[in-house]
């Protein structure tokens, strides 16, 4: 695999979601993600916290809605 994070938007559902594979305990911390329009802009932020092996974290998904 290339890479280890993938971020995605559904423009239907306007879900955008981040997925870290083969997590990794410097993954760890906080991410926000931040959506910019003309209209205005919106953030919202997760902590991450490793708690085990897992291969596969999908850890937040967010709807912004202006």
């Amino acid at each position: 695999m290339l890479y280890r994070y993938k971020s995605t938007y559904d423009q239907y559902s306007g879900v955008t979601t981040l997925t870290i594979y083969n997590l990794r305990d410097e993954d760890e911390g906080e991410y926000t993600c931040k959506a910019i329009n003309s209209l205005g802009e919106a953030s919202t932020s997760a902590t991450l916290l490793s708690q085990g092996e897992p291969h596969l974290a999908v850890f937040f998904s967010t709807y912004i809605v202006f």
